[in-house]
């Protein structure tokens, strides 16, 4: 997918949605945090940013108990 302002953040559109996600190559994880339109895009990415601290400590805690 195309990044968003970081490598690991990612957009893959289909079918009209969005679909975006992380990527954790240290964990060969990717994580899919939500599907969206167009007209919501800018608002979800935005709230996605400022919740990248949790999502990575989500993934961690994922990554300890694989």
């Amino acid at each position: 997918g195309k990044p968003l302002g970081y490598e690991f953040f990612r957009e893959k559109k289909f079918d009209g949605k969005r679909l975006l996600f992380l990527v954790y190559e240290e964990h060969k994880i990717v994580f899919l945090i939500t599907i969206t339109d167009k007209k919501a895009q800018q608002h979800e990415i935005d709230l996605i940013k400022t919740q990248l601290d949790v999502y990575k400590e989500t993934v961690n805690k994922i990554a300890k108990d694989l």
